[in-house]
């Protein structure tokens, strides 16, 4: 019986020793969290500043490209829309420009405002016969982030198109 007693008493021994370790290692754990959300907090703070400044650059860079290809910002027959876009670490612009009379035409571009590579291209005027819901573009394309060229068909088409560079905000 003295023997079924020490044993009894070892294992009681050994489990509040399993206990404390346990314990020790939840408080371990719960502090390494703790860490890691302090981490991914700081992290997230300097990705938002990091993405502030380079969304403020973008802007900035866009508006020279703007006045650089003649538009002085009073025609109201141009606008732009300028994003910083983190995906691809770059920054495009969308320029849109309405001109003449008879026939009238608008001009779509997309590129990268610092490199001035384009990444889209639209071009469409009105017809004397046709409504301008049947008139197709003269040319639109936008080269795919795969490398491809696609074809566009449509004003709403270029626009879906461009909104993996432009992001989805007013592109209008």
């Amino acid at each position: 019986m003295k023997n079924i007693v020490a044993v009894l008493l070892m294992i009681v021994v050994v489990l509040i020793g399993l206990v404390g370790m346990l314990h020790h290692q939840s408080a371990n754990v719960r502090d390494l969290q703790r860490q890691v959300a302090e981490a991914n907090a700081k992290f997230a703070d300097k990705s938002r500043t990091g993405t502030l400044d380079l969304q403020a650059k973008c802007a900035e860079q866009a508006r020279k490209d703007f006045a650089d290809w003649g538009y002085n910002g009073k025609d109201k027959l141009a606008d732009f829309v300028s994003h910083y876009n983190p995906k691809f670490d770059r920054c495009f612009i969308h320029i849109q420009y309405t001109y003449g009379t008879e026939p009238l035409w608008t001009s779509r571009v997309v590129y990268d405002a610092f490199e001035r590579k384009g990444y889209g291209k639209y071009l469409w005027h009105t017809d004397k016969v046709r409504k301008f819901w049947e008139v197709p573009p003269v040319e639109c394309e936008v080269p795919l982030p795969t490398g491809d060229n696609k074809t566009c068909h449509s004003d709403e088409e270029f626009t879906e198109l461009i909104k993996v560079y432009m992001g989805e905000g007013d592109l209008h």
